[in-house]
């Protein structure tokens, strides 16, 4: 590539996703490119960061002395660069996977609270039907979640006998709660 078909050594680097090495940054292919960072600096090595395909970065180097680079610094560097892009694209992901994390997390306690109360008002709490001789209430509590599969009722089958229905949907959470809804649905409609 041309020197002067870029702003700077690192975005020449970047755009032709390859290595660039300057032996003399005062050398005039150079001289409309070169971006001093330090003072007396007279050679330059920019390497890309690349992980499986993409460039994900640059390495810039910079010496005081002409030619400095040699083909060993470049393998060296370049070697370099492919576990340091690895581990950026690593770090990038694992900051957006947190991210993913604690929007889901969000997004289940959300649905878990709707869930509950929409479950909790087609269930419980229940009263025990009068004048079968029997007091008292019953409440769905699920024990490993605030949502389940589990479903119990009772009903008034004639003025002497109530009879207890338990149900225990498959799964846990929303998904046995979400097993269970066609069953509770079919009981309090019959």
């Amino acid at each position: 590539p041309q020197p002067t078909s870029a702003a700077s050594v690192v975005a020449l680097c970047a755009r032709h996703i390859a290595t660039q090495v300057v032996d003399d940054v005062d050398q005039e292919d150079w001289k409309p490119i070169y971006k001093a960072c330090f003072l007396d600096i007279r050679s330059e090595m920019a390497v890309p960061l690349i992980y499986l395909g993409e460039l994900c970065g640059v390495i810039n180097l910079e010496s005081k002395k002409k030619a400095f680079f040699t083909k060993e610094h470049q393998a060296y560097v370049e070697a370099l660069a492919g576990v340091a892009a690895g581990y950026l694209v690593y770090q990038r992901l694992s900051k957006d996977y947190q991210a993913l994390l604690r929007s889901q997390k969000v997004e289940e306690n959300t649905q878990a609270i709707y869930w509950e109360s929409l479950f909790s008002k087609a269930t419980g709490p229940l009263e025990l039907p009068s004048g079968a001789g029997i007091s008292g209430y019953s409440v769905i509590r699920p024990c490993a979640c605030p949502i389940g599969g589990d479903f119990q009722a009772t009903v008034k089958i004639d003025g002497q006998t109530a009879g207890v229905v338990l149900g225990d949907g498959e799964g846990h959470g929303i998904t046995g709660a979400l097993n269970m809804l066609p069953l509770i649905t079919a009981f309090k409609t019959y």
